[in-house]
């Protein structure tokens, strides 16, 4: 049921909402197709750790990361920042985390990671993810400076 949850997730909300394409044959499409990369994704995080415990590992890792702040400042208004910012912040903050995981594994042995400075992925990310807060932050809060000004 998870996998037709996320192959919906992705193929409807993401996907037709990333497009702008809200038919519904073509959701139904996109959902199909959703559902084979979420079953593949899953088959390949279930080949590659062996333990659930890995793998919560590994979601956390890559999730907290992307999501901590956009969550945490959805329920205060005033800390919210603008969508672009958001977008940004998501993606770069995960994908760094992505990296040092991949990273640490390679750079392992015996299926330990070793990660660069023996710090866990989780922690670049959450910086990463700060900073563009913050950056984000600073442009709402003073747009009227000269070196913030929007064009």
């Amino acid at each position: 049921s998870y996998t037709f949850l996320s192959a919906i997730t992705l193929g409807r909300d993401f996907w037709g909402r990333l497009t702008g394409r809200l038919h519904m044959a073509e959701l139904t499409r996109a959902t199909r197709w959703a559902l084979l990369v979420t079953t593949l994704l899953s088959f390949g995080i279930a080949y590659f750790f062996q333990s659930v415990v890995a793998i919560w590992y590994l979601i956390g890792s890559l999730g907290i990361p992307a999501l901590f702040f956009p969550l945490w400042t959805s329920f205060f208004p005033s800390l919210k920042i603008q969508v672009s910012w958001v977008s940004w912040q998501v993606f770069l903050s995960g994908l760094l985390s992505f990296v040092w995981v991949l990273t640490g594994i390679l750079r392992g042995a015996q299926g330990t990671p070793h990660y660069f400075l023996n710090l866990e992925p989780i922690y670049p990310g959450l910086v990463l993810s700060g900073l563009f807060w913050i950056a984000g932050m600073a442009e709402k809060n003073f747009s009227g400076n000269f070196y913030f000004r929007k064009k």
